[in-house]
């Protein structure tokens, strides 16, 4: 159908045209990996942040590196070859180890709150005491 109207004529010509294209251009269904991860993570910094701005607190980094080795641990069921893979997710497991650790001494509630939404273990107390 022809546009008939000026106002359709721009429409048509800037774009507004076939307004459901760009939608589905621009859903989820079609974003790479890479996109979808991005979407992920900050989703995650939302729900774990403290403040408005917030990026960087324990909780948000304990929070990401958690679904980064999810991510990891997929990738590696399906590549079992990929050592460096493998070495970087050794690396976020001692990385997160840390910051749990700091977690505990210092923030105990917030410790408990991170243990509790992502499904972690304490599996720090040994016999009678903390490792």
């Amino acid at each position: 159908p022809e546009p008939k109207t000026e106002e359709e004529l721009r429409a048509v010509v800037i774009g507004h045209g076939k307004p459901h294209l760009v939608e589905q251009y621009m859903s989820i269904d079609n974003m790479s990996k890479q996109e979808l991860h991005k979407v992920a993570m900050e989703q995650i910094r939302k729900n774990f942040e403290t403040h408005e701005f917030d990026s960087g607190s324990s909780q948000v980094q304990v929070a990401l590196l958690t679904y980064k080795i999810q991510y990891m641990t997929e990738h590696l069921r399906n590549h079992g070859k990929d050592k460096h893979g493998r070495k970087g997710l050794h690396g976020m497991l001692m990385r997160r180890q840390k910051l749990l650790k700091y977690m505990r001494r210092k923030e105990q509630d917030a410790y408990q709150d991170v243990l509790l939404r992502l499904g972690l273990k304490d599996r720090t107390f040994i016999e009678s005491n903390y490792v």
